[in-house]
């Protein structure tokens, strides 16, 4: 695949990322009989909409901002980050929640719930260094910095379930 993704091309995958995190975390909480673990989750979605109004707005000033391009040389990374983004590494049509079977336990939900924020970290330290503007960059940066508070609170929901035990007897 020879195709180099555009800074536009790349805050579009980013309000892909976010809009399917928010629907991910608001399935789940419409799914939890625990109404404390709902808003948690809840409160996640509210979260991820932030982002997604985040990079949506700096798509669009893409058209107002010279500045917001990718640094010199980016080329190849660029192109490296389009090959990734075709489905294989980062899958931005996946709905996360066709993939739910309204089976899994707590646990589960959690553990799934932090391998796609690990995923969004890393496609969005790609796009931090792919992106020249040091205002985008910065909004990038917090963006991430949130994702990793992110993992630590789903750890640490994760984390006080298992002292009951079965952590598998936590069914939502």
């Amino acid at each position: 695949m020879n195709k180099s993704l555009t800074v536009a091309d790349i805050f579009t995958k980013a309000v892909q990322v976010e809009q399917k995190g928010a629907h991910f975390y608001r399935e789940v909480a419409a799914r939890l009989a625990d109404p404390v673990k709902a808003a948690l989750i809840e409160e996640l979605a509210r979260m991820e909409e932030a982002h997604e109004a985040t990079f949506s707005a700096l798509l669009g000033q893409l058209g107002e901002e010279p500045g917001l391009a990718a640094p010199p040389g980016a080329g190849p990374a660029r192109e490296d980050l389009a090959e990734w983004s075709d489905g294989e590494v980062f899958d931005f049509h996946l709905d996360l929640v066709l993939g739910l079977t309204g089976r899994e336990t707590l646990p589960e939900i959690l553990r799934k719930a932090i391998q796609m924020e690990k995923e969004s970290i890393v496609f969005y330290l790609w796009v931090q260094e792919l992106v020249d503007d040091p205002v985008a960059r910065s909004r990038v940066s917090r963006i991430v910095n949130q994702e990793f508070q992110h993992i630590s609170r789903l750890n640490r929901e994760l984390k006080s379930l298992l002292p009951s035990g079965s952590i598998e007897s936590h069914v939502l």
